[in-house]
């Protein structure tokens, strides 16, 4: 959770994100404003809107007819280890148009977080 949580971050440990500067604080807290800059994508800003510190975070990039939204999720396993669960949706009247549009990259960006992600605790 510790690494998930420190979004300002995770440059260090996924390439689908180059820089992530906090427009409020950098705690994970709702209502927290991040600026995300990722690779192909423009800087955009993600809000925070809702923690369940030590299990998830939601946070949302809005424009007018499209919300973004990204999930974070932690699971305990029985045998000590977690379970991550990375979810993107797009919703509003254009979320359908930009799912389909840009599909390919998000699928490659959640890998690559994910994969990010598993290297971390593959060195703890």
């Amino acid at each position: 959770w510790m690494v998930l949580a420190d979004v300002v971050n995770w440059p260090r440990w996924t390439p689908t994100v180059l820089q992530v500067d906090s427009l409020d604080s950098d705690q994970l807290a709702v209502g927290n404003r991040f600026r995300i800059h990722q690779p192909s994508l423009r800087p955009s800003v993600w809000k925070v809107v809702a923690v369940e510190p030590s299990i998830s975070f939601r946070w949302e990039s809005r424009m007018p007819g499209l919300v973004m939204r990204a999930d974070h999720e932690i699971a305990p396993l029985p045998d000590n280890s977690s379970k991550v669960t990375l979810r993107f949706s797009f919703l509003g009247l254009l979320g359908f148009l930009a799912g389909a549009l840009n599909r390919k990259l998000v699928e490659s960006y959640i890998a690559q977080e994910a994969a990010g992600l598993a290297k971390v605790f593959e060195k703890t």
